[in-house]
């Protein structure tokens, strides 16, 4: 992600003005900061204890323009610098919620690799059910078989009734590529391919005909 063209290289000069400015004016200044690092950091191929600091200390930040963007930079630049990893594993052990999350906005941010695999596999028994459920997502969205039976662990011991259909949705969508769930007396099918998907209703007399090829059309167009 970060090989290419990222908003941080200066993309998001309109958003800035547009967004950031009029609506949160005392978070442009840090926000500014935080990209120069940033670019300045990607140019030079490495991340200084400096900027590594002050990148850390934005990415903690409950102000989500703030927090999340400087967390996508961190992740951005761990494929330039492995030594950002300190800094995601620093999020990812946060008392806070929000610093949590924002670990998983980094691994998002980069590529997939072994650091993925552990720390989405502890935010799969994190306390909060919003982290836990944004790790089964991220795992979805890479297509992370090697995760499969933590993602199945994971769903056997959750308490709470939403996020456990959720995550046996999560493992359809990782195992097949689609998710069935019946309502009356239709069928709600949703086929899911990294972090697209799309979702039709098929009555149950028509599902095992018209819905079915709908899925097997559906994943092959984007095979």
């Amino acid at each position: 992600m970060s090989k290419g063209t990222s908003i941080f290289d200066g993309g998001d000069r309109t958003w800035i003005r547009d967004c950031l400015r009029p609506r949160y004016p005392e978070l442009v200044k840090p926000y500014l900061e935080a990209s120069r690092l940033y670019r300045s950091s990607k140019k030079r191929g490495n991340v200084s204890a400096h900027a590594l600091a002050t990148l850390i200390l934005h990415a903690s930040s409950p102000r989500t323009p703030l927090g999340e963007n400087a967390a996508a930079m961190l992740g951005e630049l761990y494929d330039v610098d492995k030594s950002v990893e300190r800094a995601i594993r620093e999020l990812a052990a946060g008392r806070s919620l929000h610093q949590r999350i924002n670990a998983l906005i980094a691994l998002a941010s980069c590529d997939t690799n072994e650091l993925h695999e552990e720390l989405l596999a502890d935010a799969l028994e994190d306390r909060s059910a919003r982290v836990r459920a944004l790790a089964a997502d991220k795992i979805v969205n890479r297509g992370m078989r090697g995760l499969l039976q933590k993602l199945i662990a994971a769903s056997q011991r959750e308490t709470n009734t939403e996020l456990k259909d959720e995550l046996l949705a999560d493992i359809n969508y990782l195992t097949q590529g689609y998710h069935v769930r019946q309502q009356g007396g239709n069928v709600w099918a949703t086929c899911r391919i990294g972090g697209m998907s799309t979702g039709a209703w098929f009555s149950k007399a028509e599902f095992e005909t018209e819905g079915r090829a709908w899925i097997k059309a559906t994943l092959a167009g984007a095979a």
